[in-house]
């Protein structure tokens, strides 16, 4: 997906749907924590309304993104992502 994607209208018009995305390797890229917390708490909450969503970054995970970024995404998706 891209990072400009409408994931609520997406969700609301195919309910029940797998749906991946909503991430921004963009955020990553610049390290800031509290950006790349609030984004995961973004998409843990959509989650949680939508049962079919798989958290996932738009554009994927190029080679450049800092590793203690990519880090913090999988520590803050595991705390936040789950039910």
């Amino acid at each position: 997906s891209e990072p400009y994607t409408d994931w609520e209208t997406i969700a609301a018009k195919h309910p029940g749907k797998i749906l991946l995305g909503d991430g921004d390797s963009r955020i990553l890229s610049d390290g800031d924590r509290a950006a790349i917390e609030a984004m995961v708490r973004r998409m843990a909450e959509f989650g949680r309304r939508y049962p079919g969503y798989f958290m996932c970054c738009g554009n994927h995970l190029p080679w450049n993104l800092p590793p203690a970024a990519i880090g913090m995404y999988f520590e803050l998706s595991e705390r936040y992502g789950g039910y």
